[in-house]
């Protein structure tokens, strides 16, 4: 059984990027530290309920995309050129 700090580092590397980020100074560590702590408290219990992490993280990966559906579909409803769109999430 591994430690909760252990799962909660891993996930921080694999989902939220926690790995790739190389920061130098302890203020900036302690900033990004907060933020993954964040991010990962909203996956846990911001879906209105208590979940695990993955169920939380994989409920907000899909309202994302639905959002940048419905997006998508309002600008061709309403005739938004594909550029003006392009230059909205470029």
């Amino acid at each position: 059984m591994r430690w909760d700090v252990e799962v909660f580092i891993r996930q921080s590397k694999e989902k939220l990027a926690f790995g790739q980020c190389q920061l130098r100074s302890s203020q900036g560590i302690r900033r990004y530290w907060l933020l993954m702590s964040l991010a990962h408290l909203l996956c846990c219990v911001g879906t209105g309920e208590k979940t695990t992490f993955e169920a939380g993280y994989a409920f907000f990966q899909n309202r994302i995309r639905e959002e940048q559906v419905t997006f998508i579909y309002q600008c061709g409803k309403h005739r938004v050129p594909l550029e003006d769109i392009l230059a909205l999430v470029g």
